[in-house]
């Protein structure tokens, strides 16, 4: 069981450091923070009938995710290198 735990963890940890992947979660939980707060909040059996009554929505759990997480690793490069510059 312990062995099979550190393989778990080792390979979810090999996933989030993937920089795309990393960035898609964070922007996730950042459109998503509402729900997030609302299902933490919740207990029990309401938490249950909270979570029965989301529907997937293609644009606030996939597209608009996926552009934030495109934006953040196209653009903090950019800005990284250009205070670099100034900096030094």
């Amino acid at each position: 069981m312990k062995t099979f735990l550190t393989s778990f963890t080792t390979t979810i940890e090999q996933r989030l450091s993937n920089p795309l992947v990393g960035s898609f979660v964070l922007s996730w939980v950042v459109i998503n923070i509402k729900t997030i707060i609302s299902i933490v909040s919740l207990s029990g059996q309401a938490r249950v009938q909270y979570l029965n009554t989301l529907q997937f929505d293609c644009f606030t759990d996939a597209l608009f995710p996926m552009v934030g997480a495109l934006i953040y690793m196209l653009l903090v490069p950019f800005i990284q290198r250009r205070l670099d510059n100034i900096k030094y």
